[in-house]
Order: C-alpha cells, then structure tokens, then sequence
C-alpha cells in the first residue's frame, strides 16, 4: 500500500523539477536579453561555438559556417545556468536528446517559416504584438531541441 504512495510522491517531485527547470531557462533567457540590447536568442537549431551544445550528445560540435548562424537559445542560455541538467526534465524517458524544452518558431508553412514567425530570427520583446499571449519556453515533444514543440521532424 505504500508503494502507490510513494510513486505518486516521486512523480510530483520529478514534475516540480521539471518546472523548476522552466523558471531557470526562462530566468536565463531574460538574462541574455538584458544583456543583448533586448533580443532574445533565436530558437533555430543552427548555432555557432561559444558555449558547449546540450542538444546533441556530442557537445562542442564545430562546423565551417557556424560563424554564420544565430545563436540557438540553449546554447545562448548555457553561460547563465553553467549547467546541463535543467534542459533534460527527469519526466522524459527518451534519453537521445538532452534538451528536453523549445522555445516555438511559429507559423511553418511547407517546412518553411513566416518572416513573421515567433523566434526563428532573433526579435526584441517589444517587437511581440501580445507579449502575454506567447510562448517563450515549452516543453516539448521529439526532436533536437530547437522549436519543435508537438513532435518531430
């Protein structure tokens, strides 16, 4: 009979985690705009080397055109949280992507995303019609980590 009790309990610290780990990155993602004359990163999951990848396992992954990208959020958030952990929610069983939140890109139109889109380019919160209407950070389904918020590619 304690078993079922104890599960439960588990499970509702495991869900307290997960949205302990939503006010960090939104804590972070703030901090970044104050410090990048109020863009938000964007949420593409292209981005250039500054700080390790928790995207993929392969951490500090390098390419030739990556000087070219915008900063993807989780990799522009990382200096503000110096730490993997509160982009996995320990609710996820799926262990391949380690980041487990997206911020959206918006509107995809034939795999295509609007000019007007969300987050694909980096944006100033003044820049968002409705602030208290958007999404900044969600959990979401499969995929890389990057604006896939309801499945996978």
């Amino acid at each position: 009979m304690l078993l079922p009790a104890l599960s439960k309990a588990r499970d509702k610290a495991k869900t307290m985690s997960c949205i302990s780990n939503l006010k960090q990155l939104g804590a972070a993602l703030l901090m970044y705009s104050h410090d990048s004359e109020d863009y938000f990163p964007t949420c593409n999951q292209r981005e250039t080397t500054v700080a390790p990848v928790p995207a993929f396992p392969n951490f500090l992954r390098t390419t030739p055109w990556s000087a070219r990208w915008y900063l993807a959020w989780h990799s522009a958030t990382y200096p503000y949280i110096g730490n993997i952990k509160p982009y996995k929610c320990s609710t996820n069983p799926k262990d391949y992507y380690m980041v487990n939140y997206a911020m959206p890109a918006g509107a995809v139109v034939r795999a295509e995303p609007h000019r007007e889109t969300l987050f694909w380019h980096p944006r100033t919160a003044q820049s968002i019609p409705r602030p208290g209407d958007c999404v900044l950070l969600s959990e979401k389904g499969l995929g890389s980590g990057a604006y896939i918020l309801n499945g996978g590619y």
